[in-house]
């Protein structure tokens, strides 16, 4: 991913509105589970540990995790000011701060834990991020990361409406889950770096019978296309799309959407020569 096209998703986050439509879509699924209390689980937390979440959009990782451990020293960065905005508002026990993962503002070994939730793939140089993160993670520190799937029914509806906005269109569309997903991230870090502790998978779904939520998700990706599509022509695009999902829900009946995504937990490595 270009530089270019990271600056034209950022401008997706400027807003709240077009994130908390994408949760909204997938909270009602079918064998859904709470991320935030798996990561937990995983981490295995004491409640003493100092933790960094990158990417921290309006930070309710940290807030679930302060909730249940109090005495957490907890840190949340992100790139987008409107997100540290509303992080900052809701949650007041917490610092937040506006950063860049690819050079973070903290010293060697400042944290126990960090925490990259479903952001990886907007980073320009994701293996820059990686070393960051292990620069500033103590010994043994742990890194637990989230990604989606790369499994041909993960998304599958969604994906395809997208790729089909871009072949009916002049915009291209910027791709972000084919960047790194829990089929190849490992080639985006030094094993010398970091040790796999766990490794987990979760696949949910929703059934829709209409074309009404899917098209809304579809709606919210507006500047995930290059150049950023007027509201009109959006508007315009968005009617086609509602309608040819519209005549696929009659002639084939509900659509499912499957949802796949994995967690893995990282141990930080201190070989000679690293720091």
């Amino acid at each position: 991913m270009s530089s270019k096209e990271i600056l034209q998703v950022k401008k997706n986050y400027k807003s709240t509105k077009a994130l908390e439509t994408r949760k909204s879509f997938w909270r009602n699924q079918e064998n859904r589970i709470n991320a935030e209390e798996e990561f937990c689980k995983l981490l295995q937390l004491t409640g003493t540990e100092k933790i960094l979440d990158v990417g921290c959009g309006y930070g309710d990782m940290l807030g679930y995790i302060k909730a249940k451990y109090t005495k957490t020293t907890l840190v949340g960065i992100d790139n987008s000011e409107n997100m540290i905005k509303t992080a900052r508002s809701k949650y007041n026990n917490i610092a937040f701060e506006v950063a860049d993962v690819q050079k973070l503002p903290f010293k060697d070994k400042t944290f126990d834990v960090v925490i990259a939730k479903h952001m990886l793939y907007h980073v320009t140089n994701i293996k820059k991020a990686f070393k960051e993160i292990h620069r500033v993670l103590k010994p043994e520190g742990r890194l637990i990361i989230s990604l989606n799937t790369l499994s041909s029914k993960s998304r599958a509806n969604i994906e395809k409406y997208k790729q089909e906005i871009e072949k009916t269109s002049r915009y291209k569309l910027v791709q972000t889950v084919t960047r790194i997903n829990t089929e190849n991230y490992p080639k985006y870090y030094d094993s010398q770096d970091f040790k796999i502790l766990k490794e987990f998978k979760n696949y949910s779904y929703t059934v829709m019978n209409n074309a009404k939520p899917l098209t809304e998700y579809i709606s919210t990706f507006r500047e995930f296309f290059i150049p950023t599509p007027s509201e009109n022509d959006w508007k315009q695009i968005i009617g086609k799309i509602r309608k040819k999902i519209d005549i696929e829900i009659k002639k084939k009946g509900p659509l499912e959407e499957v949802r796949g995504f994995g967690i893995i937990l990282f141990k930080k490595n201190d070989y000679q020569g690293g720091k």
